[in-house]
Order: structure tokens, then sequence, then C-alpha cells
């Protein structure tokens, strides 16, 4: 079933619109004509297509991953240089060796 947009007049006169589930456009205005409304137009909408979802990542969107995991494993050396959590004898050497 498709999706039919429409345009139509209620009891009162007062245009309404919305969208209608069919098979095709003359299903669609009887569909219409059932609600008690007097067709003005019926349109197939335009609807947005997705992506397959099988689709792989945009390629910047892994760059921007790569990105990401590699400041957290700079952030994550650094802070183990500078803190020295472990009292590992290499940290002190760096540290050392940079002046910190």
């Amino acid at each position: 079933m498709a999706g039919f947009r429409y345009k139509a007049r209620n009891q009162n006169g007062e245009i309404v619109t919305g969208i209608v589930a069919a098979d095709d456009l003359d299903a669609a205005r009887l569909r219409v004509i059932g609600r008690g409304l007097e067709v003005i137009e019926i349109t197939r909408p335009v609807l947005k297509q997705a992506p397959p979802p099988s689709a792989p990542a945009p390629p910047h969107r892994a760059r921007n991953l790569a990105l990401a995991l590699f400041l957290l494993l700079l952030i994550a050396a650094s802070a183990l240089v500078l803190l020295d959590p472990y009292g590992w004898g290499w940290v002190a050497t760096v540290r050392a060796h940079l002046g910190l």
C-alpha cells in the first residue's frame, strides 16, 4: 500500500488535508469519500527513501570514529605518563626526560 495525500472539504465546508493508505488512486479516493469528505485533490506524497539497512557507513563517519579513538588513546597514554598510577620506572624516566 502507498500513502496518498489528499485535500478535501468536510460537511462544514472547511478544507481538510491528510494522508490515506491505499493500493491506487481510485481506492484512495473511495477511502476519503468513505470518511464523509468531498475530494478536492489527491496526490501521491513524495516520501524520502531510507537507505538500505546493509549500507556501509559514510567515509566521514569512519574517519571521525578513527580520529576519536586515536585521541582517546593519546589521552590515556598521557595520563599514564603524567600520573604514573602504577609506579612504573620507565614512566619516571619519561617524565624526567620531558622535564615534568
